[in-house]
């Protein structure tokens, strides 16, 4: 779950500027989240989980480069 909310926040953070102009509420831009903040707390929670079984399909290292479902690459 770390994962898929990391991923999210990467999500928000890419779709700043295209939710601005569909007015489309983005909490980053809000600033009701801090990004850099969350990140470094999820990174940090996931870092210490050892389940290599996961990383074969979705590392943290992917997080920030990947769309929901599949990998961008």
């Amino acid at each position: 779950m770390k994962l898929l909310a990391l991923n999210m926040v990467h999500d928000y953070l890419r779709d700043i500027k295209e939710d601005k102009i569909k007015n489309k509420y983005n909490p980053i831009s809000a600033g009701v989240w801090n990004y850099g903040k969350i990140v470094k707390e999820l990174q940090n929670d996931i870092s210490k989980i050892n389940f290599k079984e996961m990383d074969k399909y979705f590392t943290i290292t992917d997080a920030p480069f990947a769309y929901w479902g599949y990998r961008v690459g």
